[in-house]
C-alpha cells in the first residue's frame, strides 16, 4: 500500500510539472517588418484570404472578417479610430460558426442588422439569422439548405464567391451567384422580415460571359459606385485573369446595362498576380471615397496576397495608389513555416529563425530585453547559397565544432538533402559557410522531408541528430565523435517505433524539469504528439502520452518549438504551420521562484535550506549580484541529476525557491545554483 501511495504521489508530482497553462496570443510581442510594426504578428499566416469589411458591432468603426485556408472565420475588431483604423484579432473562429468555402454578411432589410450566408460542404447555402442587436450580434443557423420560391435547392460553386446587391431598388438585397462557366445567376430577394425567400430570375444575367485566357473559372465580384453617379459597376476577379475586370453599367440603377470595359485594373498602377484577385472596396479612413483592397485567392500565392490601394482622388474621380501588398503587415514567410530560436548575435536574447517552403530562412532579431522580447525582420532570406530547387527548409542550430559559435544544419523536402554550415564568423556576427551535405559527417539514409533537431540526448557533451521524415517517423544519428569533431552513426529510422502519421517535426524540451529531454512532434494534421522521457539523461526512453498535446491545433504541418521567450521561468510554445505564419501560446504558469528583495547583495550566496531535515517541502534561498541565467539543480547522494526545478533569467537580488520533494524517497540530496560561471552547492536531508 505504501509503494502504491508513493507511485501516486510521483505521478501527481510529474503531472504538476507538465501542467503548462498555455494561452493563445495573437500579439503581445512586438514584431517589426520593413520598418512597420505588425498589427497581427501571430495570426498564423494567410493563404487564400476571403475578406469583408463591415461595422459588425455598430460602434462607427469598420471591422474586418477573413475566411482562410484553415476554414475558420477570423474576426479583426477595429480598435483604432474612424480616420486611422487599427485591427486587433479577437478570434479565429467567430462565434464558433461552421463556415465552408465562402461567407457574406448582408444587411438584408437595410435596418443595420447583418445576417450571414455561407457555403456548405456539399455546395448548398447556409443561412445564419442574427437574433441579436446591431451592437451585439448573435448568429444562429436557421437554414441549412437554402431553397428558391420554386422549392429548388440553390447551389453555389465551392470556389466562387456570391455577392448581394439591391439591383431593382426595392430596398432588399438580391443574390448573385457566379459560376465557373463565367456566367451570373440572379435570385431576386422577395423576403419578409420573418422569412427568407429568393426567387429565381435567370442563370444568364445581362448575358455576362467572362472568359479569360481562352478559359473561364472561379470568380468573385462586387457592385461598387466609384464615381458617385448613383450607378454601380461590377468589379470581377477571375481565376484566369492576372488582374481583374470592370463591367461598366451604361444603364441606370434600376435598369442596368452591363458591358466589359477593362480587363486590367486599377488604372494607373494595375495589379497583377498569378490570378484570381478578389477586389473589395471600403472607405476605411473615412475621407468620403472608397479605398481598394485585393486578396489573391490563387492557391500558389501564399504571401503578398492582401493588397491595399489608398484612394487619394475624390468621390467623383478615384485615384488609387498602392500602399502595401501585405495589409496589416503580418509575420508570414509564405508556406510551411518552421521556427527555431537561437542567440545569433551574442546579446543573450533568443532570436527567431524561420524556415519556409520558399527556399529561404528568415531571421527576426530580438531587439527587446530578456523579459520583454521584440522581433525585427533583419534578413528576409539568410545568404546560404543552397540550390533554388529546394523547399520546405528546416533549420537547426548547435555548436558542432566546440568553438563557441552556433553552426547550422538545414533540412529540406528533397530526398536525402540536409546541409551543414560552419559558423566562420563570431558570436556577435555569425557567417555561415556551406561545407556540403551532412553525408560528410556520416549522416545517410535521411529519406524525404528532413527536419533536423540537434540535442545532447545522452549527456556525453556532444550534439546528437534527430530528423523527422515525410512518413511520420524519426531518424536518430548518435554523435560518436567529439565536441570539436562530430561524426554521426546511423542508429535507426524508426525511433522507439514512433509514427505520427505524415511529415514529422521533432523538437525536444525538458517539460517536466527532471533533467531529461522530452519529445514533441508536429505532424501534417496540425497536431502535436507528446512523448515523455522515462529514461535517464544518459539513456532516453520515450513513452507515448498524447497525440494532441494540450489540444493545440495548427491546421496542417505543425512545427512546434518551445522557448521561454519572456524569461518568466516557464516555456512558451511557438508553432509553424502550412500557412507560413507563427501561432503563439504564452505559458502563464509561474514556477516556484519568489523575489524577496531587489536590493543588490554584497555577494553570490546559496543559503542552507530551511527546514532541514524536511518533509516534503523546504525553502532554498540565494543571492545574485549579477542578472543572468540561473539554474537550480537537484542531485541524489550518488551525484545523479534528479531534476532541474528552475532555469531562467533573473535580475540581481535575493530569491527563495519552494522545493517540493513529493515523490522522492528519504535520503541525502544536494542542491546547486549556477549563475553565469559560478556554482554553489549545499546538502539537504529528506526525512519521511
Amino acid at each position: 500500500m505504501k509503494s502504491l501511495l508513493v507511485l501516486l504521489l510521483f505521478i501527481s508530482f510529474s503531472l504538476n510539472l507538465e501542467a503548462q497553462n498555455l494561452v493563445q496570443k495573437f500579439d503581445g510581442i512586438p514584431v517589426t517588418i520593413s520598418s512597420q510594426l505588425s498589427q497581427v504578428p501571430f495570426d498564423g499566416g494567410r493563404d487564400n484570404p476571403k475578406v469583408q469589411f463591415l461595422d459588425i458591432d455598430n460602434d462607427g468603426l469598420i471591422d474586418l472578417f477573413m475566411y482562410d485556408k484553415d476554414t475558420t472565420l477570423y474576426f479583426y475588431k477595429n480598435t483604432g479610430t474612424a480616420f486611422n483604423p487599427e485591427f486587433t484579432l479577437i478570434t479565429k473562429k467567430f462565434q464558433n460558426l461552421n463556415i465552408k468555402n465562402w461567407y457574406h454578411f448582408v444587411d438584408l432589410y437595410n435596418n443595420g442588422i447583418y445576417h450571414l450566408f455561407s457555403g456548405s460542404p456539399d455546395q448548398k447555402i447556409y443561412f445564419y439569422r442574427n437574433n441579436g442587436s446591431p451592437s451585439n450580434p448573435q448568429f444562429n443557423l436557421e437554414i441549412s439548405e437554402l431553397r428558391s420560391t420554386g422549392d429548388t435547392v440553390i447551389y453555389q460553386d465551392a470556389n466562387s464567391i456570391p455577392t448581394f446587391f439591391d439591383i431593382d431598388n426595392d430596398g432588399l438585397k438580391d443574390m448573385f451567384l457566379g459560376s465557373v462557366s463565367g456566367t451570373v445567376t440572379l435570385y431576386r430577394n422577395v423576403s419578409t422580415t420573418g422569412e427568407i425567400r429568393f426567387q429565381f430570375q435567370t442563370d444568364f444575367w445581362q448575358n455576362i460571359l467572362i472568359i479569360g485566357k481562352a478559359d473561364h473559372g472561379a470568380n468573385s465580384f462586387v457592385f461598387t459606385d466609384l464615381n458617385s453617379d448613383g450607378v454601380s459597376d461590377i468589379y470581377w476577379g477571375d481565376l484566369f485573369n492576372p488582374s481583374f475586370y470592370k463591367l461598366t453599367n451604361f444603364g441606370t440603377s434600376g435598369n442596368p446595362q452591363m458591358s466589359m470595359t477593362d480587363s486590367i485594373n486599377p488604372p494607373g498602377d494595375p495589379y497583377f498576380s498569378y490570378g484570381y484577385n478578389a477586389p473589395r472596396f471600403s472607405d476605411l479612413d473615412n475621407d468620403g471615397d472608397l479605398d481598394l483592397f485585393i486578396t489573391v485567392l490563387y492557391i500558389s500565392q501564399t504571401s503578398d496576397n492582401f493588397i491595399f490601394y489608398e484612394n487619394i482622388g475624390t468621390p467623383q474621380s478615384p485615384q488609387f495608389v498602392r500602399r502595401t501588398e501585405n495589409y496589416m503587415n503580418p509575420l508570414d514567410v509564405g508556406s510551411n513555416s518552421n521556427p527555431v530560436f537561437a542567440d545569433l548575435n551574442g546579446n543573450g536574447l533568443q532570436d527567431l529563425i524561420i524556415g519556409s517552403s520558399n527556399n529561404k530562412i528568415s531571421l527576426y532579431t530580438n531587439s527587446g530585453t530578456a523579459t520583454q522580447p521584440a522581433f525585427n525582420l533583419t534578413h528576409d532570406s539568410l545568404p546560404l547559397g543552397i540550390s533554388q530547387y529546394n523547399f520546405n527548409l528546416s533549420p537547426a542550430f548547435g555548436d558542432l565544432d566546440g568553438n563557441g559559435t552556433l553552426d547550422l544544419f538545414v533540412g529540406s523536402f528533397l530526398r536525402d538533402s540536409m546541409w551543414y554550415f560552419t559558423n566562420t564568423g563570431s558570436v556577435q556576427n555569425p557567417q555561415f559557410t556551406l561545407q556540403g551535405t551532412v553525408a560528410t559527417l556520416g549522416v545517410t539514409n535521411l529519406g524525404q522531408s528532413s527536419t533536423p533537431a540537434l540535442v545532447d540526448i545522452d549527456s556525453d557533451a556532444d550534439l546528437d541528430l534527430f530528423s523527422g521524415n515525410w512518413n511520420g517517423r524519426i531518424h536518430f544519428y548518435r554523435n560518436d565523435g567529439t565536441p570539436q569533431n562530430p561524426q554521426f552513426t546511423y542508429i535507426t529510422n524508426f525511433l522507439d517505433s514512433i509514427d505520427v502519421g505524415d511529415e514529422s517535426v521533432p523538437r525536444f524540451y525538458d517539460i517536466d524539469t527532471n533533467g531529461t529531454l522530452d519529445l514533441f512532434i508536429g505532424n501534417r494534421l496540425g497536431r502535436i504528439w507528446y512523448f515523455k522521457n522515462t529514461g535517464t539523461p544518459q539513456q532516453p526512453d520515450f513513452t507515448f502520452v498524447s497525440d494532441s498535446y494540450k489540444d493545440l491545433y495548427a491546421f496542417s504541418n505543425a512545427a512546434p518549438q518551445w522557448c521561454d521567450i519572456d524569461n518568466d521561468t516557464d516555456p512558451d510554445m511557438f508553432i509553424g504551420n502550412v500557412k507560413g505564419g507563427i501561432i503563439y501560446y504564452e505559458n502563464q504558469d509561474i514556477i516556484g521562484i519568489e523575489n524577496i528583495s531587489n536590493e543588490l547583495p554584497d555577494g553570490f550566496r546559496l543559503y542552507p535550506n530551511f527546514p532541514n531535515p524536511f518533509n516534503p517541502v523546504t525553502n532554498i534561498r540565494f543571492d545574485l549580484v549579477k542578472s543572468g541565467t540561473v539554474t537550480l539543480r537537484i542531485f541524489d547522494i550518488a551525484g545523479r541529476l534528479i531534476s532541474i526545478p528552475f532555469k531562467g533569467y533573473l535580475s540581481s537580488g535575493s530569491y527563495s525557491y519552494s522545493f517540493d520533494a513529493t515523490g522522492l524517497t528519504s535520503g541525502v540530496y544536494f542542491y546547486s545554483i549556477e549563475a553565469g560561471d559560478r556554482t554553489k552547492t549545499n546538502r539537504m536531508v529528506l526525512l519521511k
